[in-house]
Protein backbone atom coordinates (compact mmCIF):
# COMPACT_ATOMS: atom_id res chain seq x y z
CA UNK A 1 0.00 0.00 0.00
CA UNK A 2 2.86 2.38 0.80
CA UNK A 3 4.37 1.62 -2.60
CA UNK A 4 1.12 2.59 -4.38
CA UNK A 5 0.94 5.83 -2.39
CA UNK A 6 4.54 6.66 -3.25
CA UNK A 7 3.98 5.96 -6.95
CA UNK A 8 0.85 8.16 -6.90
CA UNK A 9 2.74 10.99 -5.16
CA UNK A 10 5.62 10.82 -7.65
CA UNK A 11 3.17 10.81 -10.58
CA UNK A 12 1.31 13.85 -9.23
CA UNK A 13 4.55 15.72 -8.61
CA UNK A 14 5.73 14.95 -12.13
CA UNK A 15 2.48 16.25 -13.59
CA UNK A 16 2.86 19.59 -11.83
CA UNK A 17 6.64 19.96 -11.63
CA UNK A 18 6.88 21.56 -15.05
CA UNK A 19 5.10 24.70 -13.97
CA UNK A 20 7.06 25.54 -10.83
CA UNK A 21 10.15 27.60 -11.44
CA UNK A 22 9.13 28.46 -14.98
CA UNK A 23 9.32 32.09 -16.01
CA UNK A 24 5.95 33.80 -16.17
CA UNK A 25 5.17 35.34 -19.58
CA UNK A 26 5.07 39.13 -19.74
CA UNK A 27 1.55 40.58 -19.54
CA UNK A 28 0.38 44.15 -19.89
CA UNK A 29 -3.13 45.30 -18.98
CA UNK A 30 -3.96 48.73 -20.33
CA UNK A 31 -6.91 50.63 -21.82
CA UNK A 32 -9.69 48.24 -22.90
CA UNK A 33 -7.75 45.24 -21.57
CA UNK A 34 -7.75 46.54 -17.98
CA UNK A 35 -5.20 48.00 -15.60
CA UNK A 36 -5.06 49.43 -12.10
CA UNK A 37 -8.24 50.84 -10.54
CA UNK A 38 -7.03 54.35 -11.39
CA UNK A 39 -6.93 53.17 -15.06
CA UNK A 40 -3.13 53.27 -15.28
CA UNK A 41 -1.29 50.45 -17.03
CA UNK A 42 -0.41 47.27 -15.10
CA UNK A 43 2.42 45.14 -16.37
CA UNK A 44 3.86 41.96 -14.94
CA UNK A 45 7.19 43.71 -14.46
CA UNK A 46 5.42 45.62 -11.64
CA UNK A 47 5.97 42.42 -9.69
CA UNK A 48 9.39 43.57 -8.53
CA UNK A 49 9.34 42.49 -4.88
CA UNK A 50 11.28 39.53 -3.51
CA UNK A 51 7.97 37.68 -3.31
CA UNK A 52 4.87 38.65 -5.28
CA UNK A 53 1.49 37.13 -4.59
CA UNK A 54 -1.17 37.33 -7.26
CA UNK A 55 -4.77 36.60 -6.37
CA UNK A 56 -6.60 36.10 -9.68
CA UNK A 57 -10.23 36.39 -8.67
CA UNK A 58 -13.63 35.64 -10.14
CA UNK A 59 -15.79 38.45 -8.63
CA UNK A 60 -18.40 35.86 -7.60
CA UNK A 61 -15.74 34.24 -5.36
CA UNK A 62 -14.23 37.45 -3.98
CA UNK A 63 -14.36 36.33 -0.33
CA UNK A 64 -13.25 32.72 -0.88
CA UNK A 65 -9.71 33.20 0.47
CA UNK A 66 -10.13 36.18 2.79
CA UNK A 67 -8.81 34.11 5.71
CA UNK A 68 -5.54 33.52 3.87
CA UNK A 69 -5.39 37.18 2.75
CA UNK A 70 -5.89 38.37 6.35
CA UNK A 71 -3.21 35.98 7.62
CA UNK A 72 -0.88 37.28 4.93
CA UNK A 73 -1.70 40.86 5.95
CA UNK A 74 -0.57 40.05 9.50
CA UNK A 75 2.98 39.40 8.26
CA UNK A 76 3.45 43.21 8.18
CA UNK A 77 6.11 42.99 5.53
CA UNK A 78 7.25 46.07 3.68
CA UNK A 79 6.47 46.64 0.05
CA UNK A 80 10.04 46.03 -1.21
CA UNK A 81 9.90 42.53 0.29
CA UNK A 82 6.37 41.46 -0.57
CA UNK A 83 3.75 42.74 -2.97
CA UNK A 84 0.19 41.52 -3.25
CA UNK A 85 -1.76 41.96 -6.47
CA UNK A 86 -5.47 41.28 -6.66
CA UNK A 87 -6.30 40.88 -10.33
CA UNK A 88 -10.00 40.60 -11.04
CA UNK A 89 -11.23 38.53 -13.97
CA UNK A 90 -13.94 40.95 -15.06
CA UNK A 91 -15.46 38.52 -17.59
CA UNK A 92 -15.95 35.75 -15.04
CA UNK A 93 -19.13 37.25 -13.60
CA UNK A 94 -22.52 38.52 -14.65
CA UNK A 95 -22.25 41.24 -12.01
CA UNK A 96 -22.21 44.63 -13.73
CA UNK A 97 -18.74 46.21 -13.86
CA UNK A 98 -20.01 49.28 -11.99
CA UNK A 99 -20.86 47.09 -8.99
CA UNK A 100 -17.57 45.20 -9.24
CA UNK A 101 -15.72 48.54 -9.24
CA UNK A 102 -17.58 49.54 -6.08
CA UNK A 103 -16.65 46.29 -4.35
CA UNK A 104 -13.00 46.68 -5.44
CA UNK A 105 -12.86 50.14 -3.91
CA UNK A 106 -14.17 48.79 -0.60
CA UNK A 107 -11.69 45.87 -0.74
CA UNK A 108 -8.90 48.38 -1.40
CA UNK A 109 -9.84 50.07 1.89
CA UNK A 110 -9.86 46.73 3.72
CA UNK A 111 -6.51 45.66 2.22
CA UNK A 112 -4.70 48.96 1.49
CA UNK A 113 -1.31 47.33 0.93
CA UNK A 114 -2.62 45.32 -2.03
CA UNK A 115 -2.58 46.51 -5.63
CA UNK A 116 -5.96 46.06 -7.35
CA UNK A 117 -6.03 45.39 -11.07
CA UNK A 118 -8.76 44.61 -13.59
CA UNK A 119 -8.31 41.99 -16.32
CA UNK A 120 -11.08 42.77 -18.79
CA UNK A 121 -10.27 40.05 -21.33
CA UNK A 122 -8.99 37.03 -19.38
CA UNK A 123 -5.33 37.73 -20.21
CA UNK A 124 -4.05 35.73 -17.24
CA UNK A 125 -6.17 32.76 -18.29
CA UNK A 126 -4.70 32.86 -21.80
CA UNK A 127 -1.10 33.71 -20.95
CA UNK A 128 -0.47 32.33 -17.45
CA UNK A 129 -2.87 29.40 -17.46
CA UNK A 130 -4.93 30.86 -14.61
CA UNK A 131 -8.08 28.93 -13.92
CA UNK A 132 -11.08 30.75 -15.35
CA UNK A 133 -14.18 31.31 -13.19
CA UNK A 134 -12.21 30.49 -10.03
CA UNK A 135 -9.89 31.96 -7.42
CA UNK A 136 -6.31 31.30 -8.49
CA UNK A 137 -3.23 32.16 -6.45
CA UNK A 138 0.26 32.55 -7.90
CA UNK A 139 3.43 33.21 -5.95
CA UNK A 140 6.18 34.65 -8.11
CA UNK A 141 9.70 35.76 -7.24
CA UNK A 142 11.50 38.91 -8.41
CA UNK A 143 12.87 37.05 -11.45
CA UNK A 144 9.24 36.28 -12.47
CA UNK A 145 9.66 32.57 -11.75
CA UNK A 146 6.52 30.81 -10.56
CA UNK A 147 7.03 29.43 -7.05
CA UNK A 148 3.44 28.31 -6.44
CA UNK A 149 0.15 28.02 -8.28
CA UNK A 150 -3.16 26.94 -6.79
CA UNK A 151 -6.81 27.34 -7.74
CA UNK A 152 -9.64 27.08 -5.22
CA UNK A 153 -10.12 27.48 -1.49
CA UNK A 154 -6.96 27.61 0.59
CA UNK A 155 -7.38 25.27 3.57
CA UNK A 156 -6.06 26.28 7.00
CA UNK A 157 -3.22 23.76 6.75
CA UNK A 158 -2.24 24.98 3.27
CA UNK A 159 -2.43 28.57 4.53
CA UNK A 160 0.05 27.79 7.33
CA UNK A 161 2.37 26.05 4.90
CA UNK A 162 2.19 28.92 2.39
CA UNK A 163 2.88 31.54 5.05
CA UNK A 164 5.90 29.52 6.24
CA UNK A 165 7.16 29.15 2.66
CA UNK A 166 6.70 32.89 2.00
CA UNK A 167 8.68 33.76 5.13
CA UNK A 168 11.39 31.26 4.15
CA UNK A 169 11.59 32.64 0.62
CA UNK A 170 11.89 36.19 1.96
CA UNK A 171 14.60 35.10 4.38
CA UNK A 172 16.52 33.14 1.72
CA UNK A 173 16.33 35.99 -0.76
CA UNK A 174 17.59 38.55 1.75
CA UNK A 175 21.08 37.06 1.78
Amino acid sequence: MKKIGLIFLITVLQLFAFEFGEKMPYIELVDDNGGYLDTSKWKSTDMDAKVNIVFYVDPDLKDLNDDFAKALQKLHLSSPELKVFVIVNMQASWIPNVLIDSVLKSKQKEFPEAYYVKDNNRALVAQWGAKDDDYHIFIVNRQKNKLFSYAGKVTPSLSKELLREIKDELHNNSR
